[in-house]
Order: structure tokens, then sequence, then C-alpha cells
């Protein structure tokens, strides 16, 4: 993806792309100071932001483009399609560290909210917010730890009504029960083609046995239902001998 997304296939440069000084700030005009916005919410480290495309330099490279503008232009909008609205969203390797997933909305803008590091602990921050790289909805954050804890209280409280209880227990037993059935339906379903399967790979010895067979007697026992039983026992209790 970084590969596909390098402008210096298509024979140019850019400057720009990111700000993250603690001091002062890039912009086309020059160098500018921080302001509020710039830095984490409640303290004062500063914010890394991608700077939008009008405010970065473009500039032709030293070297010929290996394919056209137009061809690099047309591969963006298809990775821009692929990543859909994930794209700068930071994903927890570990499922039990996001225990709400994406479960978290904004109630001011509608937006997910998604699970961002913050020294030793996290939070969830607006998927606006970070789409539009911090220049979108001011209401973005909220404690992860309390978050979770606020979510587990109303799934308890919800829980904790008359009769609620029951209800669940009852429906739990009723997926049980369809899922041994279903399971019991596989594993038969299993043991009918693995049937066939059989009977398909004795059925070239049975039509050999049979051509070589002299008398209707020979042809009976060289069947396919008497190949491959044994001595014999299984097909003399089909024919009720």
């Amino acid at each position: 993806m970084n590969i596909g997304r390098s402008p210096l296939y298509a024979g140019f440069t850019r400057y720009g792309l990111r700000s993250m000084g603690d001091q002062l700030r890039y912009s086309r005009q020059g160098p500018i100071e921080l302001t509020e916005s710039d830095s984490i919410e409640g303290t004062k480290t500063p914010k890394v932001i991608r700077n939008i495309e009008s405010e970065q330099i473009r500039s032709k490279a030293a070297f010929d483009a290996l394919v056209t503008y137009e061809d690099h232009q047309k591969l963006q909008l298809i990775l821009d399609s692929r990543a859909g609205t994930q794209r700068g969203k930071p994903r927890s390797r570990v499922r039990g560290g996001n225990p709400l997933g994406a479960r978290v909305f904004d109630m001011t803008c509608g937006w997910p909210m998604y699970r961002v590091p913050r020294s030793g602990t996290y939070s969830y921050t607006c998927g606006l917010y970070q789409q539009s790289h911090s220049k979108a909805c001011d209401h973005n954050r909220v404690d992860g730890p309390l978050a979770t804890k606020f979510g587990l209280s109303s799934i308890q409280q919800i829980l904790l009504q008359p009769g609620t209880i029951e209800k669940l227990h009852e429906r739990l037993r009723i997926r049980a029960e369809q899922s041994s059935c279903e399971s019991n339906s596989e594993l038969e379903l299993k043991g009918l083609q693995n049937q066939l399967a059989i009977a398909k790979s004795q059925l070239p010895i049975a039509g050999r046995n049979m051509a070589l067979a002299e008398t209707e007697k020979e042809r009976i026992w060289t069947s396919p239902r008497f190949v491959g039983a044994g001595n014999g026992l299984q097909g003399f209790g089909e024919l009720g001998g």
C-alpha cells in the first residue's frame, strides 16, 4: 500500500505531508505558531497532523516517472475505495484490550469511536475527528475504562430486571439445542458422504469381477454391496439367509 501511495513512481515528490512541531508548524506560507487545537486535549503534547493535499508542496523529481500521473491517480482512487472510512485509525492486536469494539458512538456527529492507546491506558476517539485530521467534531474523546464501566453497568441494569435472567436462560437453551441438532445433521451427512465415496471406489472392482463371473451366484457375491464386506456376513444378512 505504501508503494502504491508513493508519488515517486509518478515522478514527483511532496513536502509538508505532516505537521508535528512542538514550537512552530509548517504551512505553505511559512512557519506558524501552534494553536490550542494542535495539542492533545488536556495535555501539552503536540498532535501529529496530516496536512490536506492543498497545503502540501509538490515538485518534479530528479528522475523519470515509472508510471503516468493519470495512472497513479487512478491507483489512489482504488486504494481509497478499499480503505473506506478505516484509513488512519489504530487497531488493537489484543482482543481483551478493546472490550467495547466499535460499539461506542459520538452523540454529537453519530460517528463510531475507535480505541486509541494513551500512556498505559486507552480512550475512544471519534472517527470523524480522526478522518478529518482533527479539523471536524470537537466532542471527540471519552476515557476508555470509564466508558467500559458505564457500558457493563448498563448491561447489568437491564439483566437485573425481573424475569430477564429467566428469558435469557431460555433463549440460550433453545440456541444450544438448535446447535446440537445442526451438529448431528452435519455428522450424519459426513457419514453418508464417506459411504458414497467408498462405494464409488469399489464400483470398478465389482465391474471387473462380475465380468469374469461364470454363474449367477458368483455375480451376486461380487456385486458392490458385497465387495469389502469382510467375511460376507453383511451380504448374507441382506439376503435374509
